[in-house]
Protein backbone atom coordinates (compact mmCIF):
# COMPACT_ATOMS: atom_id res chain seq x y z
CA UNK A 1 0.00 0.00 0.00
CA UNK A 2 2.81 2.72 0.74
CA UNK A 3 4.36 1.81 -2.27
CA UNK A 4 0.73 3.21 -4.08
CA UNK A 5 0.88 6.22 -1.98
CA UNK A 6 4.33 6.72 -2.96
CA UNK A 7 3.75 6.42 -6.49
CA UNK A 8 0.22 8.73 -5.95
CA UNK A 9 2.42 11.44 -4.15
CA UNK A 10 4.91 10.94 -6.83
CA UNK A 11 2.65 12.02 -9.50
CA UNK A 12 0.40 14.99 -7.29
CA UNK A 13 3.92 16.64 -6.64
CA UNK A 14 5.13 16.56 -10.09
CA UNK A 15 1.74 18.24 -11.06
CA UNK A 16 2.28 20.76 -8.16
CA UNK A 17 5.29 21.50 -9.50
CA UNK A 18 4.82 21.51 -13.08
CA UNK A 19 1.62 23.69 -12.72
CA UNK A 20 1.91 25.76 -9.18
CA UNK A 21 5.31 26.47 -8.87
CA UNK A 22 5.35 30.81 -8.34
CA UNK A 23 1.65 30.91 -8.18
CA UNK A 24 0.36 33.30 -5.65
CA UNK A 25 4.58 33.82 -4.73
CA UNK A 26 4.78 30.55 -3.27
CA UNK A 27 7.28 28.10 -3.94
CA UNK A 28 6.33 24.49 -5.43
CA UNK A 29 7.57 23.22 -2.75
CA UNK A 30 5.13 25.40 -0.40
CA UNK A 31 1.95 24.29 -2.46
CA UNK A 32 3.19 20.30 -1.89
CA UNK A 33 3.47 20.90 1.83
CA UNK A 34 -0.34 22.40 1.56
CA UNK A 35 -2.21 20.15 -0.57
CA UNK A 36 -0.36 17.03 0.67
CA UNK A 37 -1.48 18.55 4.19
CA UNK A 38 -4.81 19.44 3.60
CA UNK A 39 -5.74 16.65 1.79
CA UNK A 40 -5.28 14.03 4.76
CA UNK A 41 -6.40 16.35 7.36
CA UNK A 42 -9.82 16.40 5.53
CA UNK A 43 -10.00 12.21 4.87
CA UNK A 44 -9.26 11.75 8.62
CA UNK A 45 -12.51 13.94 9.67
CA UNK A 46 -14.72 11.85 6.98
CA UNK A 47 -12.40 8.82 8.99
CA UNK A 48 -14.20 9.94 12.34
CA UNK A 49 -17.65 10.63 11.03
CA UNK A 50 -17.63 6.65 9.38
CA UNK A 51 -15.65 4.68 11.59
CA UNK A 52 -17.39 3.07 14.82
CA UNK A 53 -15.31 2.59 17.76
CA UNK A 54 -15.77 -1.22 17.80
CA UNK A 55 -17.71 -3.62 15.56
CA UNK A 56 -20.95 -3.80 16.99
CA UNK A 57 -21.27 -0.29 16.53
CA UNK A 58 -21.24 -0.66 12.71
CA UNK A 59 -24.22 1.14 10.94
CA UNK A 60 -23.87 0.25 7.64
CA UNK A 61 -22.26 -1.67 5.18
CA UNK A 62 -22.82 -5.09 7.20
CA UNK A 63 -25.78 -7.70 7.54
CA UNK A 64 -26.34 -8.78 10.43
CA UNK A 65 -24.79 -12.07 9.88
CA UNK A 66 -21.35 -10.27 9.22
CA UNK A 67 -22.16 -7.77 12.21
CA UNK A 68 -22.02 -11.09 14.22
CA UNK A 69 -18.90 -12.41 12.76
CA UNK A 70 -17.39 -9.19 13.18
CA UNK A 71 -18.11 -8.82 16.65
CA UNK A 72 -16.95 -12.92 17.29
CA UNK A 73 -13.43 -12.05 15.59
CA UNK A 74 -12.87 -9.09 17.70
CA UNK A 75 -13.67 -10.56 20.82
CA UNK A 76 -11.45 -14.08 20.04
CA UNK A 77 -8.56 -11.66 19.22
CA UNK A 78 -9.18 -9.85 22.28
CA UNK A 79 -9.69 -6.01 21.20
CA UNK A 80 -11.68 -4.28 23.33
CA UNK A 81 -12.36 -0.86 23.92
CA UNK A 82 -11.47 -1.33 27.79
CA UNK A 83 -7.92 -1.85 26.80
CA UNK A 84 -5.29 0.32 28.69
CA UNK A 85 -1.57 0.36 28.71
CA UNK A 86 -0.22 -1.51 31.96
CA UNK A 87 3.13 0.65 32.98
CA UNK A 88 4.31 -2.29 34.97
CA UNK A 89 4.91 -4.29 32.43
CA UNK A 90 6.51 -1.67 30.09
CA UNK A 91 10.16 -2.45 31.71
CA UNK A 92 9.38 -6.04 31.16
CA UNK A 93 9.10 -5.34 27.38
CA UNK A 94 12.24 -3.13 27.29
CA UNK A 95 14.48 -5.10 28.95
CA UNK A 96 13.33 -8.52 26.19
CA UNK A 97 15.91 -9.47 23.83
CA UNK A 98 12.92 -10.39 21.71
CA UNK A 99 12.00 -6.83 21.42
CA UNK A 100 15.06 -5.43 20.13
CA UNK A 101 15.81 -7.79 17.92
CA UNK A 102 12.43 -6.93 16.16
CA UNK A 103 13.44 -3.47 16.43
CA UNK A 104 16.45 -4.11 14.87
CA UNK A 105 15.39 -5.56 12.02
CA UNK A 106 12.34 -3.43 11.24
CA UNK A 107 14.63 -0.42 11.31
CA UNK A 108 17.32 -2.58 9.06
CA UNK A 109 14.04 -3.41 6.40
CA UNK A 110 13.06 0.25 6.52
CA UNK A 111 16.53 1.59 6.19
CA UNK A 112 16.98 -1.15 2.58
CA UNK A 113 13.67 -0.11 1.40
CA UNK A 114 14.34 3.76 2.02
CA UNK A 115 17.31 3.44 0.39
CA UNK A 116 15.88 1.95 -2.78
CA UNK A 117 13.00 4.38 -3.19
CA UNK A 118 14.99 7.37 -2.46
CA UNK A 119 18.27 5.99 -4.90
CA UNK A 120 16.05 4.39 -7.17
CA UNK A 121 15.50 7.66 -10.01
CA UNK A 122 19.24 7.59 -9.95
CA UNK A 123 20.30 3.90 -10.74
CA UNK A 124 17.20 4.03 -13.78
CA UNK A 125 19.20 7.49 -14.79
CA UNK A 126 22.42 5.74 -15.11
CA UNK A 127 21.20 2.31 -16.12
CA UNK A 128 20.08 4.28 -18.77
CA UNK A 129 23.54 6.12 -19.68
CA UNK A 130 25.48 3.05 -19.41
CA UNK A 131 23.58 1.85 -21.97
CA UNK A 132 23.56 4.38 -24.12
CA UNK A 133 27.51 3.83 -23.87
CA UNK A 134 28.03 7.47 -22.10
CA UNK A 135 30.90 7.31 -19.76
CA UNK A 136 30.72 7.34 -15.61
CA UNK A 137 32.34 10.40 -15.70
CA UNK A 138 29.95 12.14 -18.07
CA UNK A 139 27.26 10.83 -16.02
CA UNK A 140 28.01 12.16 -12.48
CA UNK A 141 27.87 15.76 -14.30
CA UNK A 142 24.00 15.03 -15.34
CA UNK A 143 22.99 13.87 -12.23
CA UNK A 144 21.16 17.19 -11.31
CA UNK A 145 17.72 17.50 -11.54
Amino acid sequence: MSTLAGAFNGVLAYGITKNLGGVNGWSAWKWIFLIEGVIPMAFSFVVLLLLPAEPADVRYGFNEEEKEELVRRSRRAHNTTEARLELKKVPRLLLSLHFWLFVALYSFSLFCLTSLSNFLPTLVLVSAKSQEGESHRAMRLDLKY
